[in-house]
C-alpha cells in the first residue's frame, strides 16, 4: 500500500531541504560575501534579518529549486557515462548558474559595491 502522506512526497522533501539551506546560507555565510566583494545592500531597516534583506531568503528558495531542477533535467538528459564526462558538464553548469547569478545581482537597486576596485561583476 502506498502512503500519499505530504511528508512522503519527494516535493515536499526536497522544498524543506532547500528551504533550511537557504535560511542557514542566507543568516551565516552571505556575510562572507559581503566582506569578499566589499559589497553591501542599503535595504531600509525593518526589512532585513541578519542585515540580510527578507526577500533573498525567499529569492535564493527560488533560485535554488530552478538550479536543482535544471541540473536534474540536463543530467538525466545527457546520462553522461564517465565520471570525467558527468564533472565536466556538473562545471559548467555551475560556472553558468554563478555568472548568471553575479550578472543578476547588479541590477539589484540596492546593492552596492564599497570598494573602488570591484565596480560591476561585468
Amino acid at each position: 500500500m502506498q502512503c500519499n502522506c505530504l511528508y512522503s512526497v519527494c516535493r515536499f522533501k526536497t522544498n524543506v531541504w532547500i528551504a533550511l539551506f537557504s535560511f542557514v546560507g542566507n543568516y551565516f555565510v552571505t556575510h562572507v560575501f559581503f566582506y569578499v566583494l566589499d559589497c553591501a545592500y542599503t535595504i531600509p531597516p525593518g526589512y532585513e534579518l541578519n542585515r540580510v534583506a527578507l526577500v533573498f531568503y525567499f529569492m535564493t528558495h527560488a533560485y535554488f529549486m530552478t538550479y536543482h531542477m535544471f541540473a536534474t533535467l540536463i543530467l538525466r538528459r545527457l546520462n553522461p557515462t564517465s565520471y570525467f564526462t558527468k564533472a565536466i558538464v556538473v562545471f559548467a553548469m555551475a560556472y553558468s548558474t554563478a555568472f548568471m547569478e553575479a550578472f543578476s545581482i547588479q541590477h539589484f537597486p540596492h546593492y552596492v559595491s564599497l570598494s573602488p576596485y570591484v565596480t560591476c561583476f561585468l
